[in-house]
């Protein structure tokens, strides 16, 4: 295996390994955060419609 940043061997590469690293944890925390955002949205409106509170809320908007 050939790093395809700086062409050196994998294994004797650990610079461009770590900053792949790194930007796929931010990628993957960025889609968990929003995972959440979404999530929570979607119990927020489910607990609403359950509630009958959804149409005074719509409409306070």
């Amino acid at each position: 295996m050939v790093c395809m940043v700086c062409m050196n061997y994998a294994k004797s590469c650990i610079l461009c390994i770590n900053i792949l690293n790194k930007a796929i944890f931010k990628f993957l925390n960025a889609f968990l955060l929003i995972n959440v955002h979404v999530l929570y949205i979607m119990v927020q409106l489910l607990y609403y419609f359950i509630t009958k509170k959804s149409f005074e809320i719509f409409f306070d908007m």
